[in-house]
Parts: structure tokens; C-alpha cells; sequence
């Protein structure tokens, strides 16, 4: 089964559109349960998009190559080293963006507290453009087609 591709421009606008949604959302869901559902649905639309935007068409015989060979040259020790710095990196990057959603939400409602209208909101609309610009930037090593 083929899975069909998204041009990048539409994947740019469904993540701005998705990412405003999300950070958004108390403005507009107060019950916290419900904006988790929300929330967790955004993400869901973003992560689909965003794979089928990104998605190669076949894998580079030559990078999946060279992984497995510099892989295979480590020893046990090394690769169990390397293994604890991926697992670090990625609690590390977890637990910073629950501080960074914590921190923004917090602004949000301290901007509402002092009686901003849609308090979440503008700031989601500047989150929503810089998540779609990272769609739009290139890859190292992409050719840009004029």
C-alpha cells in the first residue's frame, strides 16, 4: 500500500493551523480533560502530516550503510555508552518541553488574569508560524528549485 504525499506548503499550513489550535485551546476549552483530548488530536494531525511530507521514498543505500558499519565497529561498552547518551537526550528533550508547555501556559493565564482577551492566543499564532517555518526551511544538503 502507497501512502499518498503532502507537498510541503500544505504541510507548513496544516501544522501553522494545527499548532495555533493547541496552544490556543484553553482559551476556548476550559474543561482540562477536554483539552487534552484536543491537544492530543492536534499532535496526531501534525505527526500524520508531517510524515507523509517527509517521508522518503526509499531509504539511501549509502547513509543506512555507513550507520550500520560505525554501529558495528563499536564495542559493547561503546555502543551501552551511546545507548545511555540517546536515552539522556531524549528524557532530557522531554522534560524540557514539559517545562517549556508548562511555562507558556502559565503565561497564558497570567496575560488573562490581567484581562487580555484570547490571552493564549496570540502567542499560539506566533508558535504556529515558527512550527511552520520549520516545515518550510530546508534540509541540509536539499537542492532548492527556484
Amino acid at each position: 500500500m502507497s501512502l499518498p504525499s503532502v507537498s510541503r506548503r500544505t504541510s507548513a499550513a496544516v501544522t501553522f493551523i494545527a499548532t495555533t489550535a493547541y496552544y490556543a485551546s484553553p482559551d476556548v476549552v476550559r474543561s482540562r480533560r477536554t483539552r487534552t483530548r484536543v491537544k492530543g488530536a492536534m499532535v496526531g494531525v501534525i505527526s500524520v502530516v508531517s510524515l507523509l511530507e517527509a517521508r522518503p521514498d526509499r531509504p539511501d543505500p549509502e547513509t543506512s550503510d555507513a550507520v550500520e558499519e560505525v554501529l558495528g565497529s563499536l564495542s559493547g561498552r561503546e555502543q551501552a555508552a551511546l545507548g545511555a547518551v540517546a536515552v539522556g537526550v531524549v528524557v532530557g528533550g522531554a522534560l524540557a518541553v514539559r517545562a517549556a508547555e508548562r511555562w507558556i501556559f502559565a503565561h497564558g493565564e497570567r496575560r488573562r488574569a490581567s484581562g487580555k482577551r484570547l490571552a493564549h492566543t496570540a502567542p499560539a499564532v506566533v508558535l504556529g508560524a515558527a512550527s511552520a517555518a520549520t516545515v518550510l526551511a530546508p534540509w541540509p544538503g536539499e537542492r532548492r528549485t527556484s
